[in-house]
């Protein structure tokens, strides 16, 4: 009978701790119902354009070497092999993929989902979304750098065709 009440307190005690409040969304995971509420949750979505937004050496890109590596696409160095960017091979019509393009769109998402942010005009509110133009900036001027003119997009585009068709 002892036993009984024991077993019977635990089966009870392990039923009463259970967990109470399944409906919260786990920080630091982007909700979708309300994204960028936070600004951990900017601070995470941003780290991602860490490793393409920003200026590299690249010591070896292009046929150079060491610290005239991205020089070879000027009047300062002659390269080994013909540039296609210089010979006009390089255009929007032959591009297979732009991902530049993909970052700019992602940053638009970024920029355009903020109103849920309750620390809105806050300091790190700001630098993060300083952060945000920096990229946008960045990645256009790529664009500009290989392609000429182009396309200046400040939202996401709906997957139709008349709103992809936007000139340049």
């Amino acid at each position: 009978m002892n036993k009984r009440n024991i077993v019977y307190a635990a089966v009870l005690a392990f039923g009463l701790t259970a967990c109470f409040d399944l409906d919260r969304i786990p920080e630091g995971v982007l909700s979708t119902a309300a994204p960028f509420s936070s600004t951990g949750e900017m601070r995470n979505y941003l780290d991602q354009f860490y490793e393409t937004g920003l200026r590299h050496q690249g010591f070896t890109a292009g046929g150079g070497q060491f610290i005239a590596g991205y020089d070879t696409h000027s009047d300062n160095l002659s390269a080994t092999t013909a540039s296609t960017r210089l010979a006009g091979q390089t255009a929007l019509s032959n591009a297979v993929e732009l991902t530049n393009y993909t970052y700019i769109r992602n940053v638009n998402f970024f920029l355009n989902n903020l109103n849920n942010n309750p620390e809105k005009g806050s300091a790190e509110y700001n630098h993060y979304v300083g952060e945000a133009y920096y990229f946008r900036a960045w990645y256009y001027y790529r664009l500009f750098v290989d392609y000429g003119e182009l396309t200046w997009l400040s939202a996401p585009l709906d997957p139709v065709h008349e709103a992809m068709a936007i000139p340049r």
